[in-house]
């Protein structure tokens, strides 16, 4: 069973007895049930002189590598790498951006990872750093998100069943090409034959502070979020090719869609987006298409899946 909870603040080690939690999204077609966080601790090894072997204690407890790969359901990984939301629609629509001095800071989650009748692996404080969704015909997006952690131990609570935002369980699955498009700003063109998609938000640097028990007081989410996106294209797209050779600045949309006919719409705001990497692929007496690599300035995310308000903001 591997389950969230929205934080208070970064510190908030609330036990969560009673309360309510949620699943990221639905498993991946391994069954992978959603988090995996690893428990880790630093090893001090002191040497003296006359022996041959160091002497051990317990380091720090650095939690470097929350990791949480799903099938997409919803926004709510996306907010809680961009670290905005717009109740654009109430408990409908949300308009995602990245985060800004009004905001301070970004959402943090408390993870839970349990196996079986084991005690709960509990992660509080954790911060989304990176996020990747991809997505290949005939399959569901894939959601990846990595984060880091605050404090994590091994209570004995028992714990609520998780259940899904708002119980929608509905896999993203569905490319809308026609709302797929490159080109001026207002007047973009489809793409006509993308085969593959992926998406990857990072942010350049994260930096964590160690406190006086060990774990991590605080992590640093001030820096560049960096959004690439490649895409697998069929054959040549001529007026991508241009654009790329001449260095021009374009608008690229990518709007996705699940079973139920809701949406989620990827849009580079402008003319913000650099198509800067060009891969050809290659069979003999066959167009394939080309491999291309984007880099968005400040992308915005249009995410109508009916996953209510609360899901979009830290909560108070």
């Amino acid at each position: 069973m591997d389950a969230f909870e929205q934080a208070l603040t970064e510190t908030d080690e609330s036990t969560l007895v009673g309360q309510s939690i949620y699943k990221f999204g639905t498993p991946i077609q391994d069954r992978n049930p959603g988090i995996d966080a690893p428990f880790a601790m630093d090893v001090n090894e002191s040497e003296k002189m006359g022996l041959t072997y160091s002497e051990l204690s317990a380091g720090n407890y650095p939690m470097d590598n929350v990791r949480v790969v799903t099938n997409l359901i919803n926004g709510v990984g996306i907010y809680g790498m961009y670290g905005k939301a717009t109740h654009t629609v109430a408990n409908t629509t949300q308009t995602v951006t990245n985060f800004t001095t009004t905001e301070k800071v970004k959402p943090r989650y408390t993870c839970v990872e349990k196996i079986g009748s084991l005690y709960p692996h509990v992660i509080h404080g954790v911060l989304f750093h990176d996020m990747e969704l991809s997505m290949i015909p005939g399959e569901v997006m894939i959601q990846t998100l990595t984060g880091k952690g605050c404090k994590h131990h091994i209570p004995d609570w028992e714990l609520q069943t998780p259940t899904y935002p708002s119980s929608l369980s509905s896999p993203y699955n569905i490319l809308d090409y026609s709302n797929c498009k490159w080109g001026a700003d207002g007047s973009e063109t489809a793409f006509n034959n993308i085969v593959s998609v992926n998406i990857h938000a990072t942010h350049k640097k994260v930096t964590s502070y160690t406190g006086d028990d060990g774990y991590y007081l605080h992590n640093d989410e001030w820096s560049p979020i960096k959004t690439v996106v490649a895409l697998g294209l069929k054959k040549e797209e001529q007026s991508l090719m241009s654009d790329a050779y001449a260095g021009t600045l374009r608008s690229l949309t990518l709007k996705f869609m699940n079973g139920l006919g809701y949406s989620i719409t990827f849009d580079s705001a402008g003319n913000t987006a650099l198509c800067h990497g060009l891969a050809s692929v290659k069979k003999l007496g066959e167009i394939i298409g080309y491999n291309a690599l984007f880099t968005v300035q400040n992308p915005t995310w249009t995410i109508t899946d009916h996953v209510a308000d609360t899901f979009y903001a830290i909560p108070t």
